[in-house]
Parts: structure tokens; sequence; C-alpha cells
């Protein structure tokens, strides 16, 4: 874009195209863009590559005393990162979800993609007590 010179509201013309203050979306921008290949995974697949691992990391949180109840990571994820509160927040849901589930979707990736899926010592712990967090921790 910069070769183009489409340096933006400095020239006029950049992922917009701007007359005086105002921007308009400029069609030309999409020769710019290259799409990558959609994804193999399925809906399911995406939402726990990215959900369950925060799961696996707040297990380690009350494992590590940083936080003492599951309701309050709940509270935390609800309030500070806008987890969806219909759901009770990110440990009810993997309640919700089953913690064999969620344990066992995390080694399957972990065999995939790497270590960084491997559940933590604390989720193991979880798991094989047959709980959940609430039931585990109790609430």
């Amino acid at each position: 874009m910069v070769n183009d010179k489409r340096l933006g509201k400095k020239n006029g013309v950049g992922f917009y195209r701007y007359e005086g203050k105002k921007r308009i979306s400029d069609p030309q921008i999409t020769s710019y863009i290259t799409v990558k290949k959609k994804s193999n995974l399925s809906d399911d697949d995406l939402v726990a590559r990215m959900v369950y691992p925060m799961v696996n990391e707040a297990a380690r949180c009350l494992e590590d005393k940083i936080a003492t109840r599951p309701k309050d990571v709940d509270l935390g994820m609800i309030f500070g990162t806008g987890f969806a509160p219909f759901r009770g927040g990110l440990l009810s849901f993997a309640d919700t979800e089953g913690i064999s589930k969620v344990h066992d979707k995390l080694s399957a990736f972990a065999d995939k993609y790497g270590d960084r899926f491997k559940p933590s010592a604390a989720l193991q712990a979880i798991h094989n007590s047959g709980k959940g967090f609430y039931a585990y921790y109790g609430s």
C-alpha cells in the first residue's frame, strides 16, 4: 500500500478514501487482501481451541491460590473479559461442558499441536476426581 502511495489521511487514500474529514469505503482495498484457506476445524473445535486453554489456566490459578473459589474466576471472567454471563462464567461453562470433554480435547490438541494444550496437573486432578470445578473446590 505504501508503494502505491496509499498513506491514509495524509494524502487522502489508504484503507479508505478521504474527502475532507469524511472517510469513505474504497472497494479497491480488496485487491490488497489475500484470503487464506478456510479452516478445516469445526465450530466446536474452534471454540475448544480458544476457550479450553483458558479453563486450563484457570485451574492453575486455583491450584496456585491466585483465586480461591471457582466463582471468583467466573466473576472475573464475566466482568473483566466480558465472558458470556448466561454461561455462568468460564468454570461454570467448563462444568456444563464436562471436565472429561475439556480434558480429553486438550489432550488431543496437545498431541496434534504441542504441549501448550497439555492439561495442567490441576485440571488432571479435577478430571481424575470425576467432579467439576464447583464440586471439587466447593462453591
